[in-house]
């Protein structure tokens, strides 16, 4: 199959798909399509409401006295879970 015609099947599919089908698809290439555009996500601007609101949420905690994790935690969490991940 050429590229041609993938590009087309693709397009006539979107155009007839079902909405759970369309937010799959756009998951999957989201980044894509804004690193095409010159978009980054984590710039102050182009925050998803998603991102937002697990911000504020964040901020409420600490405000509130929540716990959080220190500098040295974090990093050891992090060396963790590198490590953990190339075991594998």
């Amino acid at each position: 199959m050429t590229m041609a015609s993938m590009r087309k099947r693709l397009s006539d599919y979107i155009e007839t798909a079902d909405d759970n089908k369309i937010k799959a698809i756009f998951t999957l290439v989201e980044n894509d399509i804004d690193n095409a555009q010159g978009i980054d996500e984590y710039e102050p601007g182009n925050y998803s409401e998603e991102f937002k609101a697990e911000l504020d949420k964040r901020y409420s905690d600490y405000l509130n006295g929540e716990s959080l994790v220190s500098e040295e935690e974090a990093n050891y969490r992090i060396a963790n879970t590198i490590k953990s991940k190339r075991r594998k």
